[in-house]
């Protein structure tokens, strides 16, 4: 049994810039879903459960960074990575954004090849972290006793 391919939502409200991620992830087989609000954004996440999102700063119905506070303060969401892809490229923004538990930050324009190295590199963080603590949960086990 292989295993599922990953998920990336996508959260922003340029659709050029949605379909721009769209066609550099597809290549590499990743599931990709989009919404273009901070309302509907946390809604796809609980429907979708991705293994990562990617969110703009700046959209329609509000900041962005208040969809990823919600996130990264969400026990049933808090694990999943945020990359945040904005064109907002002063040094207070980055800091602001990692400080409130964004994994990444990517600005536009972007190099598709750079992109998707990071979010590769993303998805294989997420997965090292799943399998130690799967191997700490394994290890807290209680054991037969031998007699």
């Amino acid at each position: 049994m292989g295993r599922r391919k990953p998920s990336v939502l996508i959260i922003e409200d340029n659709e050029f810039i949605i379909e721009l991620v769209k066609k550099v992830l597809k290549q590499t087989g990743m599931e990709i879903h989009s919404v273009s609000s901070i309302r509907k954004g946390y809604n796809a996440v609980i429907r979708y459960e991705p293994d990562l999102i990617i969110l703009d700063r700046g959209l329609p119905d509000g900041d962005g960074h208040a969809l990823l506070q919600q996130i990264k303060t969400s026990p049933r969401t808090a694990h999943i990575p945020v990359m945040m892809l904005t064109a907002e490229n002063r040094g207070g923004h980055i800091e602001n954004s990692l400080g409130m538990g964004a994994d990444d930050y990517v600005v536009k324009p972007f190099q598709n090849d750079k992109f998707l190295g990071r979010v590769q590199k993303l998805l294989r963080d997420k997965i090292e972290r799943e399998k130690a603590m799967m191997a700490s949960m394994l290890a807290m086990q209680p054991q037969p006793v031998q007699g």
